[in-house]
């Protein structure tokens, strides 16, 4: 059977359960457009991308100065076991510790 004939006997297809066995095509078709798309926005207008990437970001709390931020965040570990920490409290706390806990 050629990948054409494959494809063809394959089109429309149900699974068992009823669902469509070709959503993860159509999914990646989704993904490729808006992967052209954010692109083609890099290069036409590079404000519009860098706030529509900003904006796709989540919003965290930091464990230390308990200010929000928008990103991921930073390990706080050795000085807290669990949260996030800004980059300004990774840099002046978590950085700090894990130096002096290198030196001894």
């Amino acid at each position: 059977m050629t990948d054409r004939e494959t494809e063809a006997a394959l089109d429309g297809a149900v699974d068992t359960t009823g669902e469509d066995r070709h959503w993860q095509l159509r999914l990646l078709d989704e993904v490729l457009a808006e992967e052209a798309a954010n692109e083609e926005l890099r290069r036409t207008d590079p404000e519009a991308y860098k706030a529509k990437t900003e904006a796709q970001l989540p919003m965290n709390t930091c464990c230390f100065c308990r200010e929000t931020f928008r990103g991921y965040g930073n390990n706080p570990s050795p000085v807290l076991e669990e949260g996030t920490a800004c980059d300004a409290c990774n840099r002046s706390i978590v950085v700090t510790a894990r130096l002096q806990a290198m030196r001894g």
